[in-house]
């Protein structure tokens, strides 16, 4: 919406903007429609799924850098051109969500890029990720609210991306069928056992991040049966 600048411009964004009315109901005639105009209005599909991504964070600062392996991983960013060019490509659609107002972007004393989403934002994300509020579990996040296991799922199989991170899980366990996850976010959730049969139905997980947990002393054997797993991140601590 900041891009907007001419009269013709504001009046095109209302029409629009009317034009969304009859599709929501209740809070959503007041905050999502204009949200989703803009996030409508971002240039392209890939720019669109990096923004959706960030919905798996909390209101943490999130490590551009850390972003951008996702997302290569994910295939979101095409990393065939080399590792150089393909960052550049991330670092490029970090700025235009910057410059789109939909996110806030920060350094540390290093130098250290840093983004964080409004929580406002952020619901816009998962709402437009569970298609419309649709399929309110293909989008799982309950990052940093206390969790103690595993939060109660209908239907595994319609799970697409799940984040549990900064919880206090302690156990991984159980044996949910999902079909459909690719990114799975365990990092800094308490966990101290992590039993293997938790892994033997995920053929497309293609994210694991279980760093933080200092309490994992080893990892089970069936991780290496996770077929399409691109990227891991774990530090298994000597007891």
């Amino acid at each position: 919406m900041s891009s907007k600048r001419t009269i013709q411009e504001w009046r095109h964004a209302i029409d629009v903007l009317n034009s969304y009315a009859a599709e929501f109901s209740g809070m959503e005639d007041k905050i999502l429609p204009l949200l989703k105009y803009s996030y409508d209005r971002l240039k392209g599909d890939q720019v669109k799924s990096c923004l959706l991504y960030f919905a798996l964070f909390p209101e943490d600062k999130i490590p551009k850098e850390k972003l951008i392996e996702y997302w290569i991983c994910e295939g979101t960013i095409d990393g065939r051109e080399g590792i150089e060019k393909t960052e550049n490509k991330g670092y490029d659609i970090i700025g235009s969500l910057v410059r789109a107002y939909v996110r806030m972007e920060e350094f540390d004393h290093n130098g250290k890029g840093y983004v964080r989403m409004h929580d406002v934002v952020r619901e816009m994300a998962l709402w437009i990720a569970s298609d419309l509020g649709k399929q309110k579990e293909a989008f799982i996040v309950r990052a940093g609210v206390g969790l103690y296991e595993i939060p109660k799922v209908k239907n595994w199989n319609v799970v697409r991306r799940m984040s549990l991170m900064n919880n206090k899980i302690v156990h991984l366990a159980g044996n949910p069928e999902c079909l459909k996850l690719t990114t799975l976010l365990l990092q800094r959730a308490n966990l101290s056992n992590i039993f293997g049969e938790f892994f033997k139905s995920m053929p497309k997980l293609v994210v694991l991040d279980i760093s933080g947990n200092k309490y994992i002393f080893e990892l089970p054997d069936e991780i290496s049966n996770l077929v399409s797993l691109q990227y891991l991140i774990a530090r298994v601590y000597k007891t």
